[in-house]
């Protein structure tokens, strides 16, 4: 358990059709949606029974502790994805330019885009749009990125990625 909460809350954020257009900075403006509660056990699901082709990157910010970013790195190497991130995660070290993701950086598009630590500056969300499903772990539930998320989860980085590999792990020996 997660400092005495027995369930973490994903709330899923309805989003407008995308198109196959050419992303504009002026498309990256929040939306406000509608929300709807799962859980992080709900996540973890789904991510085990994701297609095979269904691509995954973790992105880093600045809410991203050096402890954390070994959570997320071991998290990574079990789902397979990417890590990516911006620009303070570059600055502190624990990514390098080339993974940088935004405006500055490089643009990508694939199926879950799982932000950890992300606030979600314009420079960063450019980059980020043309995800499938884009994942916000925050403590902030405000945060602008999880006004652009289709699901958020409320909670710390490490914390949340240490329960979601466990849970993975778990789902899959099983």
């Amino acid at each position: 358990m997660l400092k005495g909460d027995v369930r973490l809350l994903l709330v899923q954020r309805h989003r407008a059709k995308r198109t196959t257009e050419s992303h504009t900075e002026h498309s990256a403006q929040p939306v406000s949606r509608a929300r709807q509660s799962l859980t992080i056990d709900e996540l973890a699901k789904q991510l085990t029974h994701r297609k095979e082709d269904a691509s995954i990157m973790i992105g880093v910010g600045y809410g991203v502790s050096p402890e954390a970013f070994t959570a997320l790195q071991a998290l990574a190497k079990h789902l397979r994805a990417r890590i990516i991130g911006t620009r303070p995660a570059v600055d502190a070290g624990l990514i390098s330019h080339e993974s940088m993701v935004g405006q500055t950086g490089i643009s990508i598009a694939p199926t879950y885009y799982l932000a950890f630590g992300i606030s979600g500056q314009q420079l960063h969300t450019v980059g980020i749009v043309r995800s499938r499903y884009i994942v916000a772990i925050n403590t902030d539930p405000e945060a602008r990125l999880c006004h652009l998320a289709d699901y958020i989860v409320v909670g710390d980085a490490q914390q949340v990625a240490t329960r979601l590999l466990h849970l993975l792990q778990t789902r899959q020996s099983a």
